[in-house]
């Protein structure tokens, strides 16, 4: 039996050593740090680990099993190209009780929340000047138009491709007072990522565009806040 802390912590290495527990039980699990627990482990043949045994209560079995579904998904994302927005995606568990790293490591990152059934939108930006704009708008309503071929009340299923250079289009004639306010990069990854996670042969790297027309919506609410409700009731049924 050994017993120590840190002087332990940098690699010592038992022979033959085929049981573990583990017990240690944090109010939350950070990823990081019980992967870096899992070293103990080693690199093992398929041989060693068919008598090889790991002991943990079963909500900390639940929690490394979570981990791996996360840590796979991710290089899923990255083997299928999900990721070439440059924006690299991390997951938390609904739960609240699995959290990818300590909140400090995340201090400097540009986050941007991706949750089932919300949705994305820019808010607080002004547009370009009229004359630059119209050129810019001119653009995206021809390539839409392209897309729709006359029938513009239909969603239409697009490559991601295309869709990523529509938004981006759509973004070119938005300006935003701080760059803090300006997400589209998160936007355009998180489009791109969500498309080419898809398990659908019919539907990866494929979205449905759907477009509204002679929409008017003020920029400042009544309320004095910014207007974050771009489509009504029927478009929004219609994207779900």
């Amino acid at each position: 039996m050994f017993i120590g802390g840190q002087i332990l912590d940098r690699g010592i290495t038992i022979a033959n050593l085929i049981g573990f527990y583990y017990g240690r039980n944090p109010k939350k699990f950070q990823q990081d740090t019980v992967l870096q627990h899992s070293r103990m482990y080693g690199a093992r043949s398929i041989q060693d680990l068919a008598v090889t045994r790991f002991y943990a209560p079963l909500h900390i079995y639940q929690t490394m099993r979570k981990i791996h579904e996360f840590d796979a998904a991710l290089r899923d994302a990255f083997e299928k190209g999900a990721h070439d927005q440059g924006v690299y995606f991390i997951q938390k568990d609904a739960a609240n009780r699995l959290v990818p790293c300590s909140p400090n490591k995340l201090l400097f990152s540009k986050l941007t929340a991706i949750r089932p059934g919300g949705r994305l939108l820019p808010v607080g930006f002004q547009t370009v000047s009229k004359t630059a704009g119209a050129k810019i708008l001119g653009k995206l309503d021809d390539a839409i138009h392209a897309i729709q071929k006359g029938n513009p009340d239909e969603p239409v299923l697009i490559d991601i491709q295309v869709a990523l250079n529509l938004l981006g289009l759509a973004f070119e004639n938005l300006q935003f007072g701080e760059d803090a306010e300006d997400e589209r990069k998160g936007h355009l990854a998180a489009l791109e990522h969500l498309s080419r996670q898809s398990k659908s042969v019919e539907f990866g790297t494929k979205v449905w565009l759907v477009t509204a027309r002679e929409r008017d919506v003020a920029r400042i609410r009544e309320s004095g806040r910014f207007s974050d409700a771009p489509d009504s009731k029927q478009y929004t049924l219609a994207a779900r």
